[in-house]
């Protein structure tokens, strides 16, 4: 309810007053007494007051959490760590965390601020919007740093999707190279809105259009899983480069496809979530496919390749799939 302080005579300001409800003038209230007092906005407004001459204020931890992708919730828990007695309520984050997108969006549209940040920043970028809907489809960017180094290390390039699950529902490609030191250095990353392979084309296409601009030189090797549309893009978009398929994750595809053919068994006293593990078989097979994939020469792999069929049938077919 709407409260304000009245004269008890009018024609005595100066004599005692009382507190009147603004709509009908009386003095009761519709409602108990409230429990905590930070229901009432001008107590956590006093208290935010109270905060901004402390060396960090709640709009501080907001802040600096919100740019970390931290949730409200978590902000929540963290500021009653810092001062269990605090007045704020997940609703004040929520307001502050809105109250920074707009400052940040400066009547630009999500997209126009986040090109704006990409610019000011140097980053090398592309991207596609669906004209209709104003929805990003494909971005592209490289920081211009690990692009400069590009330039001393593309020999390999590898290139996977991750993060197939995210909040804007867009697998997200990775593209990496290695230095000379044998260390991981990402060249540049692509929100895709899909895994076909016209959305790779697209990727690679860019990923292309960079090299050239930036004086990168072409990838001497093209690192990629068994995607049939990823194979089939950089086939089209690096034909000069030999390509490769990732040992890793064959053998994760292959380890899959044996569970299902020898089947898992069960365990005793298994940890926690582990009720079943590998078949013998399975083990024997993945360590048969190991070594022959590890074969030194010709001969040697279409030895073992042989007594690896020999084993099942059914994984046999699966690998001259």
């Amino acid at each position: 309810m709407r409260i304000s302080i009245v004269a008890v005579d009018p024609l005595n300001p100066a004599g005692a007053w009382r507190v009147a409800h603004t709509r009908d003038g009386s003095y009761a209230h519709n409602h108990p007494v409230s429990d905590d007092i930070r229901i009432h906005v001008a107590h956590r407004q006093r208290e935010a007051r109270r905060l901004r001459a402390t060396e960090a204020t709640n709009t501080d931890i907001v802040d600096l959490q919100v740019m970390a992708g931290v949730s409200s919730s978590r902000i929540y828990a963290t500021m009653l760590l810092s001062d269990e007695n605090t007045l704020a309520i997940p609703k004040d984050i929520a307001n502050a965390k809105a109250a920074r997108r707009s400052k940040l969006l400066a009547n630009k549209t999500s997209n126009e601020a986040l090109f704006d940040m990409l610019r000011d920043k140097g980053f090398h970028f592309s991207f596609d919007i669906d004209p209709e809907s104003n929805r990003l489809f494909y971005l592209m960017w490289a920081h211009p740093a690990t692009t400069k180094l590009a330039r001393e290390f593309m020999d390999l390039l590898i290139v996977d999707c991750t993060y197939k699950t995210n909040r804007y529902g867009m697998p997200l490609l990775n593209a990496i190279i290695l230095t000379g030191l044998n260390t991981i250095l990402p060249f540049a990353q692509v929100w895709l809105p899909g895994e076909a392979e016209p959305d790779y084309v697209w990727a690679f296409n860019k990923l292309k259009e960079l090299m050239q601009e930036q004086s990168v030189p072409m990838p001497r090797v093209v690192f990629t899983d068994r995607d049939l549309a990823c194979t089939n893009a950089t086939e089209s978009v690096f034909p000069e480069s030999d390509k490769m398929l990732c040992h890793w994750h064959i053998r994760r595809n292959v380890l899959a496809q044996a569970k299902k053919k020898f089947g898992l068994v069960h365990t005793h006293n298994a940890a926690a979530g582990r009720k079943k593990t590998n078949n013998l078989d399975t083990d024997i097979f993945m360590a048969k496919f190991d070594a022959t994939v590890n074969s030194k020469t010709e001969r040697e792999f279409d030895e073992r390749s042989f007594g690896l069929r020999a084993m099942n049938a059914g994984m046999g077919k699966y690998l001259d799939a």
